[in-house]
């Protein structure tokens, strides 16, 4: 038996169980269940997180519609095929939903996420984006349909009868789907998949497995409701900008579950916070053991074996399914310490709570971002004659990136030029916002907090000149046969934002279909990167009705105005596209502030 590291509260010490096993036997009482039922009144009433019956069976239909569809192109795809089990109906097909409608967490807005399973035969490209995606988009209750093929989990998205769906697809090596199946749990079904259905199958074994392995449906349920709106309020819910998204969430809450299987959610919040504010990271969540399957996958660019070693187990959690991934690998060490600082307010709340001196709706009270720095840094995605969602979702991406240059930065600068941490350091915001840009018709916009000591902002105020000596910092940093004097702000700004637009821009055309052309640039896509001050915040998001909405008729006559970076002028058209210089002027942010 091995001792269990989520025993923080040491309920009961010397008490060996194993990693996903029993801490405590302790009972719920009365009050417990009086307090869990003042609970799920909030969040129905309050929060409107459960749906109404009409809403579920409309959710039903469209599935129901949606699985008709799928069984009429997998006949197609049978009969172009000649395929002999299209003659006695066996070609078959199924769908199966995972995510937070299929483990029973899911409000009235929720989309669903939904998998066609479908023979060997039936082509991706050919038929899933071709045939039914023909078939859906002239559909008369489908709209906002947006194919998204170029990705590592191809996708279909869009809004069926008022409902939104994810829709994903898996090929798998069976001639036939009967329409009988109703698991995926066996693992021969992942034999001669390829990486993108293995990674879409992925899902529905995970979610099926957290609710097998979860001692009380029920209690899991509430209490995961609570912590998704507590983490979607305090910005902390997003796997792709370097949170946890819902698999993780729901992994953290089903452990709880595992450890404390008779407590009510009312206290299993509190069981919550506490065992994984002292959990030992890196150190993994696990729900069960890793296990090791006969059937023999390959998966490019993941972890599917568990690696203790990984210089990339920063907050390990890890899928209960086989292959088992790290639903984590996006978290950095900045993003893990905001989650720790937020979990620790929701601690102290709670405890508050139990002493009458606030309700559990302080909790969930959202964060007020941009509001809580003074200084922030903007990113806009800039685009004229171009796919928005697919340049937006290719730079959303890259987010997390910026995040680890800042830390990367703060790293070298200790080891290399001995000066004291953090410079300035980021909070990533997990939402974008619509704004406004006089040469693109299309502009969002993403926001990190920059956060600095008293003595930085000031001088960081003042551009870099600030005649107080003793304000300065005494350093000189080299870049490029280039020496920096004055303030490390600007030098960290433009030596962090630099390197990341030479990460978002191959200096190659990208062979990865998944990639934006770099053709594009200037004129139908763009990337600005600013430093902006809270004050002007509410004029960037709600812009003056006066302001022109024009796009310049011709590419030649479009000027791009001085406030900020942008990633196009690094990018030089001769012949082949090529990286400027590394070299950037510490005066750049010093005139635009």
């Amino acid at each position: 038996m091995e001792r269990d590291p989520s025993n923080p509260e040491g309920d009961h010490p010397g008490e060996e169980v194993k990693a996903w096993g029993m801490i405590s036997e302790e009972q719920f009482t009365k009050q417990d269940v009086l307090e869990t039922a003042e609970i799920v009144s909030l969040l129905k009433d309050k929060y409107n997180l459960y749906e109404s019956q009409a809403r579920s069976n409309l959710r039903q239909e469209v599935l129901g519609t949606l699985l008709t569809l799928v069984r009429e192109m997998i006949a197609e795809a049978a009969m172009e095929g000649k395929q002999k089990e299209s003659a006695d109906r066996r070609a078959g097909g199924q769908i199966f939903t995972f995510g937070s409608y299929s483990l029973g967490v899911h409000g009235p807005s929720t989309d669903i996420d939904t998998l066609i399973v479908a023979p060997r035969f039936v082509d991706r490209d050919k038929h899933f984006f071709g045939i039914l995606g023909e078939k859906l988009k002239n559909h008369p209750q489908v709209r906002d349909f947006c194919p998204v093929p170029y990705t590592n989990v191809p996708i279909i998205k869009m809004v069926f009868m008022d409902v939104d769906i994810d829709l994903l697809f898996a090929r798998t090596s069976a001639p036939y789907i009967s329409e009988d199946l109703t698991s995926l749990k066996d693992d021969s079904i992942l034999k001669n998949c390829d990486e993108a259905s293995v990674l879409s199958l992925n899902g529905t074994r995970v979610t099926n497995l957290i609710l097998e392995l979860v001692p009380n449906k029920e209690s899991f349920q509430i209490t995961l409701r609570c912590i998704k709106l507590w983490a979607k309020n305090r910005g902390i819910y997003s796997n792709i900008i370097g949170y946890l998204g819902g698999v993780s969430w729901a992994i953290l809450v089903a452990r709880v579950c595992q450890g404390y299987p008779n407590l009510k959610p009312n206290k299993l919040l509190r069981k919550f916070f506490k065992m994984y504010l002292n959990w030992c990271w890196p150190d993994p969540i696990l729900l069960c053991m890793i296990k090791d399957s006969s059937v023999e996958v390959k998966i490019s660019g993941f972890i599917t074996k568990w690696d203790p070693n990984s210089k990339k187990n920063v907050m390990p959690i890890i899928t209960p399914a086989f292959p088992a991934f790290n639903s984590t690998f996006n978290v950095s060490h900045t993003t893990k310490d905001i989650m720790m600082k937020e979990m620790r307010k929701a601690l102290d709340i709670l405890k508050r709570v139990k002493k009458g001196e606030c309700t559990l709706e302080r909790l969930f009270k959202k964060l007020n971002f941009l509001k809580a720095y003074r200084w922030y840094l903007k990113i806009d995605v800039l685009v004229n004659d171009y796919d928005e969602k697919r340049f937006q979702g290719h730079i959303e991406s890259k987010l997390k990136k910026l995040t680890q240059f800042f830390e990367d930065y703060e790293l070298s600068c200790q080891r290399e030029y001995y000066l004291e941490a953090p410079i300035i350091s980021i909070h990533p915001w997990m939402h974008s916002y619509k704004t406004h840009h006089p040469n693109f018709r299309y502009c969002e916009s993403f926001f990190f907090g920059l956060d600095m000591k008293k003595r930085e902002t000031q001088a960081f105020e003042e551009g870099g000149d600030n005649e107080n000596e003793e304000q300065k910092e005494n350093v000189t940093i080299t870049n490029g046969g280039e020496n920096y004097n004055g303030n490390p702000n600007l030098i960290c700004l433009d030596f962090i934002i630099k390197n990341w637009f030479e990460f978002i821009v191959p200096e190659v055309e990208p062979q990865n279909k998944s990639d934006f052309p770099k053709k594009e640039f200037p004129h139908n896509v763009d990337v600005r990167v600013s430093p902006v001050k809270r004050e002007d915040i509410p004029d960037i998001i709600n812009p003056p009705v006066s302001v022109k909405e024009e796009i310049p008729e011709e590419e030649g006559d479009q000027e791009y105005d001085h406030n900020g970076y942008y990633a196009s002028k690094h990018i030089e058209a001769q012949g082949e596209y090529k990286i400027e210089n590394k070299r950037v002027k510490t005066e750049d942010f010093s005139n635009e502030i």
